[in-house]
């Protein structure tokens, strides 16, 4: 059983768990062998030097770290996560933020997205809920319209269990 699973209430089930989509690492990940390629060539034009290697090999551990390792890291902590009961979001490497809104406050679930989130089947999810905070996005959401679909149903679900009346044991 993971870290978030513990969080969840009695009866409460995970129905979907996403990242945003894979697109958002192309250009970390297109960086890496640029900078590589970069500190390659320095290597072997500079002056050499034990002095020398070591600042270009440290610069380009930095570089790396900034252009690629924080953006993967920033993707691999972002989660969009739909249950029975309600919709989450959590983000955040060393401060973890988070939102959750119950399927009953739901008000509007509508997706916008562009040519190129078609292209890539993704895009905006946006969530509209009864209270002060209003409105949530979730961007970048992988399969986005069946997501949207996917919420509606639960809170269709989560509407009929809460109309459901109570059993009632055997009169007295």
């Amino acid at each position: 059983m993971g870290k978030f699973e513990r969080q969840l209430g009695q009866g409460e089930q995970v129905v979907l768990d996403l990242h945003p989509h894979w697109r958002r690492l192309i250009l970390p990940m297109s960086a890496v062998p640029i900078i590589v390629g970069v500190a390659a060539f320095a290597l072997g034009i500079g002056p050499g030097g034990p002095i020398y290697d070591w600042i270009i090999v440290a610069l380009a551990v930095v570089v790396l770290s900034w252009f690629s390792f924080l953006p993967w890291l920033r993707w691999r902590t972002t989660r969009y996560i739909v249950t029975n009961r309600r919709v989450l979001y959590r983000s955040g490497i060393i401060t973890q933020t988070g939102r959750d809104v119950p399927l009953y406050r739901l008000n509007d679930v509508h997706f916008e997205n562009t040519i190129a989130d078609r292209l890539t089947r993704s895009g905006d999810l946006i969530i509209e809920s009864a209270g002060e905070q209003g409105q949530l996005r979730f961007s970048d959401v992988p399969r986005v319209n069946e997501v949207q679909r996917t919420i509606h149903q639960l809170a269709e679900e989560d509407d009929q269990r809460r109309r459901r009346p109570l059993v009632e044991g055997p009169p007295a």
